[in-house]
């Protein structure tokens, strides 16, 4: 655990590092190499970083390839842009997170609903997390939050058919889905991972790593801020 946790203050970091590279003018590979240096120099090692942004936002990756990124695309004022950024950073041991943001602007009404929406219903499977549940129970609990959404409009739907997966010395088995029978224990460390897509063509994801314990849920990755555009 100490390791895992070691890893989620690295993701974190990782995360920060390129939210902070993410401004007008920049490329998508500029922002995603800046991340890359950091995270090298600090003995980590990147899976993938999938990232989207633009007019290109509604998909969770650019690329459905390697590079995920696009390295020609620059970043204008008012882009949505998300990265969800996973690897081996501490021993072995994987962080694994997604953060979306507005770059050089405050999100619009219909941008933030979209983020809000993340956020909420990942906090909201996590809120049913305890020792004894059924990992189907946290798949049902994601499903109905997502049925909130608009109204039911099935325009803005989750675009992943699961909420998350185990964490550890891999994004593993297993998963959160609506036939997972695994009962919930103490010391389990789970990915709960929701991304979203809006009415006009709006992208959003949002991901926290969290350690069940006999009494409460541990967010690990609570360090890199949710609203990434609140934080001066």
């Amino acid at each position: 655990m100490d390791l895992l946790r070691e890893a989620s203050r690295i993701g974190c970091e990782w995360m920060q590092v390129m939210m902070e590279a993410s401004h007008p003018g920049v490329t998508e590979g500029e922002i995603v190499g800046e991340g890359l240096r950091w995270l090298a120099a600090s003995g980590g090692f990147a899976y993938d970083v999938a990232v989207s942004s633009g007019a290109y936002v509604h998909r969770y990756r650019h690329r459905q390839a390697l590079p995920t990124w696009d390295s020609r695309r620059r970043i204008e004022e008012g882009d949505m842009i998300h990265f969800d950024l996973w690897g081996p950073v501490a021993h072995g041991y994987y962080c694994d997170l997604t953060r979306s943001t507005v770059v050089g602007a405050k999100p619009g009404s219909s941008q933030l609903a979209v983020i809000e929406d993340s956020i909420n219903i990942v906090e909201s499977i996590i809120a049913e997390v305890e020792p004894g549940r059924r990992l189907s129970e946290l798949h049902a609990a994601g499903t109905k939050a997502v049925a909130k959404r608009g109204g039911g409009d099935s325009n803005v739907s989750a675009m992943i058919p699961f909420f998350g997966h185990s964490m550890g010395l891999d994004c593993d088995t297993p998963f959160i889905t609506s036939y997972a029978e695994e009962i919930i224990s103490p010391g389990m460390v789970f990915a709960i991972e929701c991304f979203l897509t809006g009415k006009s063509g709006e992208g959003a994801g949002f991901e926290h790593v969290i350690h069940v314990g006999d009494n409460s849920v541990e967010v690990l990755t609570a360090q890199a801020p949710a609203r990434p555009w609140m934080v001066n």
